[in-house]
């Protein structure tokens, strides 16, 4: 059910026990959901974020978990910040008795826009690193930029169950689209019906506007036709 990840991202029905603000970059909240471990990362707030977005133009880079061998190729802003701040996410999960505990049930990681596009790594992270069982992951990449190479899609899939991996694209969202030759982990899920080739302005609407989202995920859960506009 895509409610799960929706649910976390926009902090619904989530009992929030911690909240982790690293300088300007990082706000995530730690919670409960449904007795698992639920983790939501917040979109692009400011002119910093909006640069890390942009790193990719430097450089695609093989992340510090992969073998001499690998050819997992990975977006170089988000990985870099999360290198920098996975040890202080570890923490708030281990020094906290609530959250080490639902961690044991099951893990929820979403977010949008940016933090949509960080959320697999983040899931991957955890999944590589604690016992938790594998059909009780969940990953939301809502409104997410494409982040790395076919390889890595293959990395994520080989450690999440690709059904449990929900990357959403609303409308003709240019954000969604960019950089030919990249992937998402999962299944792309496309909401609503746009005949423009793409847009930018239905980025920020679909980020944003939590009922008009809700009303596309009700229909998407009951297997009701939500493709309208």
């Amino acid at each position: 059910m895509i409610q799960f990840v929706y649910d976390v991202a926009f902090s619904r029905n989530v009992e929030i026990h911690e909240r982790l603000t690293c300088s300007d970059t990082i706000d995530a909240k730690f919670g409960v959901y449904n007795g698992m471990l639920s983790i939501s990362l917040s979109p692009s707030n400011n002119p910093i974020d909006w640069s890390i977005n942009l790193e990719f133009f430097t450089k695609k880079v093989k992340p510090y978990y992969a073998k001499g061998c690998s050819e997992v190729r990975i977006h170089q802003g988000y990985i870099s910040e999360w290198e920098i701040y996975r040890d202080e996410f570890f923490k708030t999960v281990n020094e906290n008795s609530y959250l080490s505990e639902a961690i044991k049930n099951g893990l929820v990681v979403s977010g949008r826009s940016k933090g949509g596009a960080e959320a697999s790594i983040v899931a991957l992270d955890f999944v590589r690193n604690y016992t938790i069982p594998k059909d009780r992951v969940y990953v939301g990449m809502l409104e997410a930029p494409k982040i790395g190479n076919l390889y890595y899609k293959l990395s994520v899939e080989k450690y999440i169950p690709k059904e449990h991996l929900y990357w959403v694209q609303y409308k003709r969202d240019l954000i969604t689209m960019f950089f030919l030759g990249l992937y998402s982990p999962g299944n792309l899920i496309k909401f609503g019906k746009s005949y423009k080739p793409f847009s930018i302005l239905n980025h920020s609407l679909g980020c944003f506007d939590e009922d008009k989202m809700y009303t596309y995920v009700e229909k998407y859960d009951k297997g009701l036709n939500y493709d309208n506009n």
